[in-house]
């Protein structure tokens, strides 16, 4: 049931800071060689981004008011500035393809930018993590940028091409430049704060390729996030057995991303097992009228249902109802002995449940 399973994976992106001294391009390569370091950004040969759907990006900011002996009323606002700023370079780049817009709602954000005062090793003044579910589906980005190296504050050159380093990274860019006039080459170096033309025909043709891992579609970011909250706290209600709280959960989630099969059938898992059978009936019908992992599975439960349904008909003496769901009950198990996706041991569960109703059927006519 990997399509129910929460997996939050990270790619950590680092820059450093280098001197322009004595570098030398990798093997092969000279100065302004190529139009752009696409293969170098992909990871295993595949394209991480946001979809085309995000039009608007969201990104906050944190505040630093923690800094000894420092302006932290004027460096909130230089930092702000300047990594706004960053935000709208690469908002050109694209030709407005992404927009970017600050937020200080955390439900909101789709990149976070976090501030530090340094890292455990002092060469590196950013980091970047793309937070994945199930390497499948992108949710959001972290960004750490440190304010400081040995004490002392970035200039608002190193600042900038930090900050657009780390955006570079959250946009798609999973790799590194092998040329140093780049913005995403894996060091920064003080005279390179602005983007070149490699990085914008990189980042171009980032968003102009189909992505393989990315958001999903037609849902806001902000309302995936929320779903996949609500999914993890009721799955693990299910699993603690408290089905009432677990049933609540999912079925935010449910009504939160619709397109996801897989909170479909927790929720009427939860409501099956909490023995409110009405309310699981429609989640399992739409399982099992759409092509997905769960449908062999949830056209089993959703058989058990009707079986339900046709003996509360018997017991209230609606012999023509009974007999309708028993006759619905059987034309679906014998679809679900049909389901190639479904394993032996559902069909013949199947297959002794049909037996079963068969009979029942029998003794009715």
């Amino acid at each position: 049931m990997s399509s129910i399973k929460r997996l939050i994976s990270s790619l950590v992106h680092a820059v450093v800071i280098v001197s322009l001294i004595g570098l030398s391009l990798p093997h092969g390569l000279s100065w302004g060689e190529a139009g752009h370091y696409y293969n170098h950004i992909l990871v295993k040969g595949k394209l991480q981004r946001f979809n085309d759907n995000t039009r608007v990006i969201y990104y906050s900011l944190d505040r630093l008011d923690n800094l000894p002996g420092w302006d932290y009323t004027q460096w909130n606002f230089l930092k702000d500035q300047v990594v706004a700023d960053a935000f709208s370079d690469w908002e050109q780049a694209l030709h407005g393809q992404v927009n970017f817009r600050y937020t200080t709602d955390p439900r909101l954000t789709d990149i976070a930018v976090h501030w530090r005062t340094g890292f455990d090793n002092e060469a590196i003044l950013g980091m970047e993590r793309p937070n994945t579910i199930a390497g499948t589906y992108l949710a959001n980005a972290d960004i750490e940028i440190t304010l400081s190296r040995q004490g002392k504050p970035l200039s608002r050159e190193e600042l900038k091409a930090v900050a657009l380093h780390e955006i570079g990274h959250a946009l798609g860019m999973n790799g590194h430049s092998p040329y140093p006039g780049d913005i995403m080459y894996p060091s920064v170096q003080a005279k390179v704060n602005r983007l070149s033309s490699r990085d914008v025909q990189t980042m171009r043709m980032i968003y102009n390729n189909k992505p393989h891992i990315t958001n999903p579609p037609g849902i806001h970011l902000a309302a995936f996030r929320a779903a996949l909250d609500s999914f993890s706290k009721g799955y693990a209600a299910y699993r603690a057995k408290q089905y009432d709280k677990a049933y609540q959960l999912l079925s935010t989630a449910s009504k939160l991303y619709p397109q996801e099969m897989g909170y479909q059938y927790m929720t009427g898992l939860a409501a099956m097992a909490g023995k409110q059978y009405p309310q699981a009936r429609p989640y399992f019908e739409k399982v099992a009228a759409t092509p997905n992992d769960n449908q062999a599975n949830a056209q089993y439960y959703l058989a058990e249902l009707m079986i339900q349904q046709a003996q509360a008909a018997l017991q209230k003496g609606q012999k023509a109802q009974a007999l309708k769901s028993y006759q619905q009950c059987a034309t679906l198990l014998t679809t679900l002995m049909n389901n190639p996706k479904a394993s032996s041991e559902v069909k013949k569960s199947a297959k002794a449940r049909k037996d079963e109703v068969a009979a029942k059927m029998g003794q009715m006519v």
